[in-house]
């Protein structure tokens, strides 16, 4: 059913003006801002550690305008340019960000890019692809393979490698020794396997995925964040830091490092991060 209602929303997005698009996209945030009472609950749950100091009805504006920015991404998605190079026209650099990432990569040490729900990372990463660095993410199942299919295949037209969440490491590894540039999304909670890192001035846990890589291949981190330019359109900008040590550092201290890097990211732009779970547990958050 929901492999259905992507192929019917992606043609009929892809019909319409980008304005209007846009435009149904901002009704279906709001809608679902209204409606979603769990996910509501959670993001204004979130923004309240974010935005301590924000009124309640300043949180639920960044809320909303946050679903209503993910429709617009799931937009940008469903008309995604069908090459690297189309990609790479809609991503701006003013600040070196893929010179220091030429600088940090070498043959047999790739990097490993730790990425949020945030701005529009498949644009960001197709661009990256575009300018002929291998470029691999680990992207999670949708369930259907069919949907799977769809999705991996729209990241792979813009040159990127897919390694599905769960599968074999052993493919991930070989990539980043022989040089690769891999992609992962750590802002999700994490079971108790995972690390735990002070993020916004309290305490979660998220993956230990792109710290232990790390260690384990020797290559290395970087954060990046693509936010969106300008409302109408899906433009995006590339911000990166390359300046995290990793030598003789453990998985909480990478890790916590990249969580703090990335504060700033959503802190300038709340409304683009797309955390619609509870990012901290309950008591972490009185």
């Amino acid at each position: 059913m929901r492999y259905l209602v992507w192929v019917g929303a992606g043609y009929a997005l892809r019909a319409l003006p980008l304005a209007v698009a846009y435009r149904v996209a901002d009704v279906a945030g709001a809608v679902a801002f209204l409606c979603w009472r769990r996910g509501r609950a959670n993001m204004l749950a979130n923004y309240a550690v974010v935005m301590p100091a924000a009124s309640e009805r300043r949180r639920r504006t960044v809320a909303r305008r946050s679903l209503q920015n993910y429709c617009r991404y799931l937009v940008d998605f469903m008309r995604l340019p069908a090459t690297p190079e189309g990609a790479m026209a809609l991503v701006e650099d003013g600040g070196g960000a893929y010179e220091n990432l030429s600088a940090a990569m070498s043959p047999g040490r790739g990097v490993v890019v730790v990425c949020m729900h945030f701005g529009n990372w498949d644009l960001g990463a197709g661009a990256t692809a575009a300018r002929s660095f291998e470029a691999a993410a680990i992207a999670e199942r949708f369930g259907d393979v069919r949907l799977d299919s769809m999705v991996f295949g729209a990241r792979e037209r813009l040159g990127l490698r897919i390694f599905p969440f769960g599968d074999s490491l052993l493919p991930v590894v070989r990539h980043l020794r022989d040089g690769g540039l891999l992609a992962i999304l750590l802002d999700r909670p994490a079971p108790a396997d995972g690390v735990s890192v002070t993020f916004f001035g309290r305490q979660t846990t998220v993956p230990a995925g792109p710290a232990r890589l790390t260690l384990r291949t020797g290559c290395g981190l970087a954060v990046a964040a693509f936010p969106r330019r300008h409302p109408g359109a899906p433009a995006v900008e590339v911000l990166a830091s390359f300046g995290l040590e990793t030598s003789g550092s453990d998985e909480e201290t990478l890790t916590q490092a990249v969580m703090t890097a990335h504060e700033q990211y959503i802190r300038r732009w709340p409304d683009q991060w797309y955390m619609f779970r509870r990012m901290w547990p309950e008591e972490a958050q009185r």
